[in-house]
C-alpha cells in the first residue's frame, strides 16, 4: 500500500483494499496494516486514526511527544510501535501500552520505525539507524555519504537479517547482513 500526504491509501500491484475508504487526513505520516485483519492505522500530527477493523489496542496520550513520524504493526508481538520526530516511541498492545524516553538523536529527527529481531529500528533524517528495545537504544549505523535528507526509508528483509536503506535517488543500500539487491 502507498499512503498519500492527504491520507488516502492506494493499493499497489494486485493487493486489494482490506477496508472501505474515508475522507482525507491532513499531514498523514504513517500507515500500518494489520495482516489477515481488515484494517490498520494512519498517523497524522499527534493522533492515530483507526481505519477498517484493526485489532483493539491501548494507546497512551500521544500529544505530549510532538508529531508522530511513523508507526509499524508488529504481528509477532501483536503491538503497534509509534515513533515521534523527537525519538520518543511507544508500544501499544492489546492490554497495555509502554512509553519510552526519546532516544538521544541530538539535532536530528526520527522518520521511520521498523520491527527488528531485538526490538525496533529507528531511522533518522540524517541517515542514522538505532536499534531500540525497552529503555535502551544503540546506534547501529551512521553513513556520512547518506547524510541529512538523502535517506527516506528503512526496510527489513523477510529473514530479519540486517536492513535496507532507500535513498532519494532510488538506490537501495544493504547493511548488517542483509543480502544485496
Amino acid at each position: 500500500f502507498q499512503l498519500t500526504a492527504n491520507g488516502r491509501v492506494l493499493p499497489l500491484g494486485e493487493v486489494k483494499m482490506p477496508f472501505t475508504s474515508w475522507g482525507s487526513i491532513r499531514d498523514a505520516r504513517g500507515l500500518a496494516i494489520a495482516p489477515a485483519v481488515p484494517g490498520g492505522w494512519i498517523a497524522a500530527a499527534n493522533y492515530i486514526k483507526k481505519i477498517g477493523n484493526p485489532p483493539p489496542l491501548v494507546f497512551p496520550s500521544l500529544d505530549q511527544s510532538g508529531p508522530i513520524a511513523d508507526l509499524e504493526y508488529d504481528a509477532r508481538r501483536r503491538q503497534l510501535a509509534v515513533v515521534h520526530g523527537n525519538g520518543a516511541f511507544s508500544l501499544c498492545g492489546r492490554r497495555e501500552f509502554a512509553t519510552y524516553n526519546p532516544i538521544h538523536i541530538e539535532d536530528d529527527t526520527a522518520i521511520d520505525i521498523e520491527t527488528s529481531p531485538a526490538g525496533y529500528y529507528i531511522l533518522t533524517r540524517k541517515g542514522k539507524v538505532y536499534e531500540a528495545g525497552g529503555n535502551q537504544a544503540v546506534l547501529l549505523h551512521e553513513d556520512p555519504d547518506l547524510g541529512e535528507g538523502l535517506v527516506c526509508d528503512l526496510e527489513v528483509p523477510p529473514d530479519g537479517a540486517g536492513f535496507y536503506l532507500l535513498d532519494v535517488f532510488g538506490v537501495i543500500h544493504a547493511y548488517g547482513g542483509a543480502p544485496p539487491v
